[in-house]
């Protein structure tokens, strides 16, 4: 399954990796020959998930954003090495997903940010850095009213 998976992974982008794989002998086939997708077999249920290492977030900000795709995706813990991909992130879910990281970060990123960045970690590097960015762009007296030690003019 792991040699799949990286066969995968250096011919498909993250996302159209399936986190859940089942073997079949032969796909089997409708009376018009196409796959009968009915007839293919339930998976069991284990997440193939359930054997990856887990990381602990660290830090604040990849402790939320940890916690915005366990509340999104549904799936806990949350491995700071984890892909959201490999989680059963959809493009419907990274919507969501980064919905919730503009509004808890106060911040404007694009959808394609969790597409580039699929990992809590290497998201919340992401994160980070635009934060960063944003606060070495303050003026002087707009960095002084952001820590309360200045008088809001208006």
């Amino acid at each position: 399954e792991g040699q799949l998976r990286r066969h995968l992974a250096g011919r498909l982008p993250d996302e159209l990796i399936p986190h859940r794989l089942v073997a079949v002998e032969s796909i089997p086939l409708s009376p018009n020959g196409k796959a009968d997708l009915a007839a293919l077999p339930v998976p069991d249920g284990r997440d193939d998930t359930e054997d990856r290492p887990h990381v602990e977030p660290d830090g604040p900000v990849e402790t939320q954003i940890a916690e915005i795709w366990s509340a999104v995706l549904g799936v806990s813990p949350i491995s700071s090495a984890d892909s959201f991909f490999n989680l059963g992130g959809t493009s419907l879910a990274a919507m969501e997903v980064m919905l919730r990281i503009c509004n808890a970060f106060d911040m404007d990123l694009p959808l394609q940010t969790v597409f580039q960045y699929t990992t809590v970690s290497s998201l919340a590097a992401c994160v980070e850095e635009k934060l960063l960015e944003e606060i070495s762009e303050l003026s002087d007296e707009e960095a002084e009213l952001l820590l309360g030690e200045g008088e809001d003019p208006a």
